[in-house]
């Protein structure tokens, strides 16, 4: 099967604007592709390049730093094991080597349940299992609805600590599952954890980095042993660049939306669309 130029412009628009805004990426293309698995490579290696790009050049300078303040904290591990200095001088003096710590700690249990949660997640990506779909459309929805009912903290990135990033880290690896949205379920989880709320949200897209990585290695590796799906230069290209676009403009209305605390608007259109996608698709 070939992707036309139009088709992978669309969904490129899809996976744009729902890999950021708490809609659910997987589970809108899983809608959209009416489970088609053939789609799969596309949307696990051309589309996440689009996204994972946009939050590359949106937060360029942070991730500049966070990368500096990796190589620092791998030569701090090594000085420690040394007993050339203390490792916690290190975690209290360097911010970015802190978050960079912080960001690798999230991960942990974000490919622990990732990866024990990858069967089911791609089984109900199939046509015929779509149910589980709209299931977690209607709980990304209770997410929405009571993130922005939580108190206001003012804790920032900074001073996220072990078990924020762990919290964190959980639920975004509990968003392997279709149509649990991956940047809602962080975004309330940091909110829950006493995170300020337009940081719980840099924390988030931050996280998402290594994220959208791993998916793209692990999922496009699954993908390519059984594609059947032809994927032109020139689709290719366009659906990237229009997950990247699209992508920009949703990290920028995110970050407004988190601060004016309105994220509750989300809630409605994530129930008609899991009523939907319940009662109406196989």
């Amino acid at each position: 099967m070939d992707i036309s130029v139009m088709k992978a412009v669309f969904l490129g628009l899809v996976q744009g604007i729902s890999e950021f805004l708490p809609i659910s990426s997987t589970g809108h293309l899983a809608v959209f592709s009416g489970g088609d698995e053939r789609l799969g490579l596309f949307g696990a290696v051309v589309l996440h390049m689009g996204t994972l790009l946009s939050v590359l050049v949106f937060f360029r300078r942070e991730v500049w730093n966070l990368s500096l303040g990796g190589v620092r904290l791998a030569g701090a591990s090594v000085r420690a094991g040394l007993g050339q200095r203390s490792f916690r001088d290190f975690f209290a003096e360097d911010v970015y080597g802190r978050i960079a710590l912080m960001i690798v700690l999230a991960m942990v249990p974000t490919a622990v349940f990732g990866m024990g949660l990858k069967h089911i997640a791609e089984a109900s990506m199939k046509a015929g299992n779509l149910k589980v779909v709209g299931a977690m459309f209607l709980a990304t929805a209770v997410l929405m609805f009571f993130a922005d009912r939580l108190p206001s903290r003012e804790k920032k990135i900074d001073g996220v600590g072990f078990w924020d990033a762990m919290t964190v880290g959980t639920f975004q690896g509990l968003a392997a599952m279709p149509g649990l949205s991956r940047s809602g379920s962080t975004i309330f989880a940091g909110i829950l954890r006493g995170v300020d709320r337009r940081e719980a949200a840099k924390f988030s897209f931050l996280l998402s980095i290594p994220a959208i990585a791993g998916a793209m290695v692990v999922e496009g590796h699954g993908a390519l042993k059984g594609a059947s799906v032809h994927i032109g230069l020139l689709p290719a290209v366009a659906g990237a660049a229009m997950a990247f676009v699209a992508g920009l403009i949703s990290l920028a209305l995110l970050l407004r939306i988190v601060s004016a605390r309105n994220l509750r608007y989300f809630t409605g259109y994530l129930v008609v669309a899991g009523f939907f996608v319940l009662f109406f698709m196989r």
